[in-house]
């Protein structure tokens, strides 16, 4: 008899739960039936924070090792050069097949390391070689080129990656608009087939959010609203979207998701006293005082479990880090150290969650 138990998102997992539940009080089924069908499931979050994580930190160090090489880019034969991108492609694409069964969650960031090399190799072979390329068509064959790898590998990272780059591409090759309609239908039914049905509510929240953003930034040019009142404004509708609760259970953890985003990228925007420029010369007070109240804020959610603080938390420290580093260090060493800064938060935050310290599901 099959005992692998199969696997379920935790929202369904828990509909299920409470479905059984209510056939139990009304005694159509028994305790024992509804704990021996619970049992034939197990919840499964089809996300890993820690592969985020870890994947933010592969970029970095990738890039760290792109601006590297960049620095000494004109010493180099051409052929050297295009050697030495395939060899990279190469390299990360071994390890990431490697790692595949016994570390799943670093094969994966290596995976979209690969994606990243790709991609930056396409552009670096055009200078090498002085290929001539319609304008951004590099963003169209990156993007046409990773599709099949997230069809493969039913990856919903490479998937939104793949769609902003093709969307880019159509956008500044001044595409009419039922282009980019299009583009949205063929991917939105593309999450679909690939049974994303989280990938459909992001793509929604996300649209939501861009729809915010035009908006305001409307506001900005017709009414001249000061930009810190529009992050600030962004920062709002990041919380209510984070503490949203009375919505269908499925979509709860995407709306949540999205308002981390966009919580993370206002906060960073109003620790920066150049954010203010319109209320000198209290500019800068104005930046520390958000950046005391942020920090409680994220020590508040750190205390009460919230495993999304461990993200933003991060992103502050990163934030002051590049700040206080840039002007002075190699920009190589800059971005390979903070790789490494971001996968010891990766790791400290699996042991934390191992430990059982988080006690939000989300």
């Amino acid at each position: 008899m099959d005992t692998e138990k199969r696997k379920l998102s935790k929202s369904h997992y828990n509909f299920l739960s409470s479905e059984l539940k209510y056939l139990n009080n009304k005694q159509i089924l028994t305790e024992s039936q509804v704990q021996s069908s619970l049992d034939m499931y197990e919840a499964h979050s089809p996300y890993s924070f820690t592969r985020v994580i870890l994947s933010i930190a592969s970029v970095l160090i990738g890039l760290g090792i792109l601006t590297f090489i960049a620095s000494n880019w004109e010493d180099l034969t051409a052929w050297f050069k295009f050697i030495l991108v395939l060899i990279f492609l190469a390299l990360s694409s071994f390890a990431s097949l490697a790692t595949e069964e016994s570390y799943p969650k670093t094969s994966r960031s290596l995976l979209y390391l690969t994606v990243l090399i790709f991609g930056g190799g396409i552009f670096l072979i055009q200078q090498i070689f002085n290929l001539t390329f319609q304008s951004t068509a590099e963003l169209l064959i990156w993007g046409l080129a990773i599709l099949p790898i997230a069809i493969v590998y039913k990856d919903l990272v490479i998937l939104v990656a793949s769609q902003m780059l093709i969307f880019s591409f159509l956008v500044t090759y001044d595409m009419p608009i039922f282009a980019l309609i299009l583009l949205f239908g063929i991917y939105f039914a593309l999450y679909h087939k690939l049974n994303y049905a989280h990938g459909e509510n992001f793509l929604s929240s996300l649209a939501f959010v861009i729809s915010a953003l035009g908006f305001l930034m409307k506001l900005n040019i017709v009414l001249e609203v000061d930009e810190h009142l529009i992050f600030a404004s962004f920062f709002i509708l990041g919380l209510v979207m984070v503490y949203l609760k009375d919505i269908k259970p499925y979509a709860v953890a995407v709306i949540n998701s999205i308002g981390v985003l966009v919580i993370l990228v206002s906060g960073i925007f109003l620790t920066i006293d150049s954010t203010y420029y319109l209320l000198k010369p209290n500019d800068e007070m104005i930046a520390l005082g958000f950046a005391f109240f942020y920090s409680l804020l994220l020590l508040y959610w750190l205390k009460k479990g919230k495993i999304y603080s461990i993200l933003l938390i991060c992103s502050i420290i990163l934030r002051y880090y590049f700040d206080l580093t840039l002007k002075f260090a190699s920009k190589s060493l800059v971005f390979i150290v903070a790789g490494l800064i971001l996968g010891a938060f990766g790791f400290w935050f699996e042991k934390q969650r191992r430990e059982g310290v988080s006690k939000d599901d989300y």
